[in-house]
C-alpha cells in the first residue's frame, strides 16, 4: 500500500500511517501571499495551528480544524 500523508491524526500512536509505503508532505509548509490576486496559498504540511498563526499578520483567515493540534504527526 503506498499511502500520501499531510500529517496525522488519531488517538493511538501508529493509527494515522501504514505498514506500506509512505510519502510524508510534512516539509511543505510554505505560506504564499498573493497580494495582487488576494490570495495566500498555503502548504498541506501545516497545521491548523500553523496556519492560523501565519494568516493572522496577513489580516486574513480560513476555516479549519477547531483545535491547533489537527494535523499533527503521531
Amino acid at each position: 500500500m503506498i499511502k500520501v500523508k499531510s500529517g496525522g491524526h488519531a488517538y493511538n500512536l501508529g493509527q494515522s500511517s501504514t505498514s506500506g509505503v509512505e510519502i510524508s508532505m510534512s516539509k511543505f509548509t510554505d505560506v504564499i501571499q498573493d497580494t495582487e490576486q488576494g490570495t495566500v496559498t498555503l502548504g498541506v504540511g501545516l497545521t491548523w495551528g500553523e496556519a492560523y498563526q501565519a494568516l493572522e499578520p496577513l489580516g486574513v483567515m480560513v476555516a479549519g480544524g477547531r483545535i491547533n493540534g489537527i494535523g499533527e504527526y503521531d
